[in-house]
């Protein structure tokens, strides 16, 4: 149940970070930070928060990185 929680907030991301957000939204994820009308709309779904928080955090990591 795990992995499939886990494999549905990667598939959310995935669909956030290439058709929902802004440059100016990404840029925020960069630096650890979500917007949270976003985040709420996908947990209102059923979508894990933190498991959702994650994954955005590894797409923004691997497209261009995160600025720690």
């Amino acid at each position: 149940m795990e992995m499939a929680k886990k494999h549905l907030a990667v598939l959310a991301a995935k669909e956030i970070w290439e058709t929902k957000m802004t440059q100016d939204q990404k840029n925020v994820v960069r630096f650890g930070m979500l917007p949270m009308e976003i985040v709420l709309e996908y947990k209102a779904n059923g979508i894990d928060g933190r498991e959702l928080a994650i994954a955005l955090m590894t797409f923004a990591q691997s497209d261009g990185g995160m600025v720690v």
